[in-house]
C-alpha cells in the first residue's frame, strides 16, 4: 500500500499571501493498482500553484521504485516544466544511494516512491546500501501552475502502480 501522510496544494495569491489546499487528509492510504482523483478549485486571485506530497510504500525493507503515476486535468506531471527547467523545486532530479547508485525522483509521469515502514528509515544509516541521506526520500514539492486552471475545477488523479 502507498501511503500519503500529506498531500497539499501550496498556492500563492496575487497579493503575495500564501494559502494551503489539503487535498487529502495524513494517513490516506492507496492500494495497489488503484486510482484516486482529488477535485478542488483555486481561490480568487491565485497566480501560482505547487503540489506538496509526502509518501512512502508501507514495506519492511528499504528501498524504492517509480509506484506513483500523477496527472493533473488530464495532463502528466512530469520531472521538467521544460528540457531545462525542472518541476521539482526540493531536491535535484537525481539522488545518489549510500551504494553510490544514481536513482532518478520521476520516470515520465512516474515518481519515485520508497519502501519503509515508516518516514525515518531510509534516510538512516539503518537502510544500508539503499540509504538517501542528501535528499529528503518522503517528502516532494511540484510547480503545478502551468497545469492548474485558475478559473474552474481542477483533477489531480493519482495511480498506485505498485
Amino acid at each position: 500500500m502507498a501511503r500519503l501522510p500529506l498531500l497539499v496544494l501550496a498556492l500563492l495569491l496575487s497579493a503575495g499571501l500564501a494559502e494551503t489546499l489539503v487535498l487529502a487528509p495524513p494517513g490516506t492510504v492507496h492500494p495497489y493498482g488503484e486510482k484516486k482523483d482529488y477535485r478542488f478549485t483555486l481561490p480568487p486571485g491565485a497566480r501560482s500553484a505547487r503540489l506538496v506530497w509526502t509518501v512512502r510504500l508501507d514495506a519492511p525493507p528499504a528501498g524504492s521504485t517509480h509506484a506513483m503515476l500523477l496527472e493533473l486535468n488530464g495532463r502528466g506531471i512530469t520531472g521538467g516544466l521544460t528540457r531545462t527547467q525542472p518541476r521539482l523545486l526540493n531536491k535535484p532530479l537525481t539522488t545518489t544511494m549510500a551504494s553510490g547508485l544514481v536513482i532518478p525522483w520521476v520516470r515520465g509521469r512516474e515518481w519515485r516512491v520508497v519502501y519503509s515502514p515508516d518516514f525515518e528509515l531510509v534516510s538512516s544509516a539503518k537502510a544500508g546500501s539503499n540509504q538517501i541521506a542528501k535528499d529528503s526520500p518522503y517528502r516532494f514539492v511540484a510547480e503545478i501552475s502551468d497545469l492548474v486552471s485558475f478559473e474552474g475545477e481542477n483533477v489531480l488523479q493519482i495511480s498506485h502502480l505498485g
